[in-house]
């Protein structure tokens, strides 16, 4: 409950400005210092209003800690707020191997601060405890590690510049952050807490997967396509490349985990959490979905137009919430594909969007985005009749992931191999 305030009040601090300082094509000391001052102050006021207004909040929840947690846990939005600004600057001068230490330093470190406070007995505050280090010690290694400094800079011309282009993606963030808690809200209150349960323990996986990969990528991809934002024919080309590399990684993943999904929950969770596995799919296949979305926000982001993004997230909320009201008499699985079905709309939007600002075609999208779905399509479809003879947990997680890359990687190199080019020839870059 604590984390779900925590996560929409974050949206104010995290989404926006930032993206603003990669975007701008001269970003200053005095536009990252403006933004800071800017940032930090409006964290401290929302920081003080939870500090008030939890107990209010807490008084709702009888028999729950939600109040002193949720207090304790306000203090990420401070530091989300100076973490923002460092991520903007790792982003813009892509330093992205310092990005990778810090996060792996907070994540090893906050994970045994979490599970020793768990281990003598601290409850729930475990959780808020592995919570705040994590975000503590990230933006600690890397004000350690960047040579960004917050100076005594500001001006209010360059922030209202920046705040015009930024306001926007804010509003964007927080709708998309609305949309996204109100289904559990939805699903927790209309039926029951175990429904919920296997709602959320559905997600985790394709989340986890899809998260780390997709942030990986697109904050690589991001300020890239923003330094090309005055030449259409060279977003377009980007757009393509982006899309064809994000589609033959992440959907062989996803589609994989959509095969072994039954297993791997068995496995892990034991069977008591077997009903999450339909959530489980049906995420997978909205991740699916959800590809191209994030590759043509970047791009229509990377031109400067973020009010086209903002509008495109107006569409999917109405849509997405008349979807949601359509299923949601009809079952907890309902309210979970009504997300796959908005995600479809937003991408027919942003296909026309992109067609009309760089002339992104329906040709090009088959090749770039259908044709690697399509191979995966088939590659899960031989995952499940392999599963039927396998019948054994351990072996079908050994082994589909093995033969499914293998089924995959010669189905893509048949059906499209400029795309299996494009990969070779950024990895020989990269190495």
């Amino acid at each position: 409950i604590a984390s779900i305030f925590i996560t929409l009040l974050e949206v104010f601090v995290t989404s926006g400005w930032s993206n603003a300082l990669v975007q701008k094509k001269t970003a200053t000391r005095v536009d990252f210092s403006s933004v800071f001052y800017f940032n930090l102050f409006f964290s401290l006021f929302l920081f003080i209003g939870v500090l008030l207004l939890a107990p209010a909040i807490g008084g709702m929840y009888s028999g729950t800690k939600v109040a002193p947690v949720l207090q304790l846990m306000s203090f990420r939005i401070v530091i989300s707020s100076f973490n923002s600004i460092q991520q903007a600057y790792v982003q813009r001068n892509l330093l992205f191997k310092r990005q990778f230490y810090s996060s792996l330093v907070g994540t090893i470190a906050s994970a045994i601060l979490g599970v020793g406070a768990a281990y003598n007995g601290f409850g729930v505050y475990a959780l808020v405890i592995q919570y705040l280090s994590y975000a503590a010690l990230n933006t600690l290694i890397l004000f350690l590690t960047i040579k960004w400094r917050p100076t005594l800079d500001f001006s209010w011309q360059r922030l209202k510049g920046l705040l015009k282009y930024g306001w926007k993606l804010l509003g964007a963030g927080l709708l998309n952050t609305l949309f996204a808690e109100l289904k559990g809200f939805i699903i927790g209150g209309r039926y029951s807490s175990s429904d919920l349960a296997y709602y959320d323990k559905g997600k985790q996986f394709p989340s986890l997967i899809y998260d780390n990969l997709n942030t990986s990528i697109g904050k690589v991809l991001f300020p890239l396509m923003s330094q090309a934002q005055d030449d259409v024919h060279k977003i377009q080309n980007m757009t393509r490349i982006s899309l064809q590399i994000m589609s033959a990684i992440l959907l062989p993943v996803l589609y994989i985990l959509f095969a072994i999904g039954n297993s791997m929950i068995d496995l892990l969770l034991t069977d008591k959490w077997l009903p999450a596995v339909p959530f489980l799919r049906i995420t997978c296949v909205t991740f699916s979905l959800v590809i191209p979305n994030t590759v043509f926000t970047n791009a229509i982001n990377a031109i400067g137009r973020s009010d086209l993004h903002l509008k495109v997230e107006i569409i999917n909320i109405m849509s997405g919430v008349l979807i949601l009201l359509a299923f949601m008499n009809l079952g907890t699985l309902y309210i979970a594909f009504s997300v796959t079905l908005s995600n479809l709309v937003c991408l027919i939007v942003r296909l026309v969007i992109c067609y009309r600002l760089f002339d992104m075609t329906v040709k090009n999208f088959v090749s770039d985005f259908l044709k690697p779905y399509m191979c995966s399509i088939w590659m899960a479809a031989i995952l499940f009749l392999m599963n039927h003879y396998l019948n054994n947990n351990i072996l079908e997680l050994i082994l589909c992931p093995l033969v499914g890359f293998v089924i995959y990687i010669l189905l893509l190199y048949f059906m499209n191999r400029s795309i299996m080019c494009s990969i070779v020839s950024i990895i020989n870059h990269l190495r």
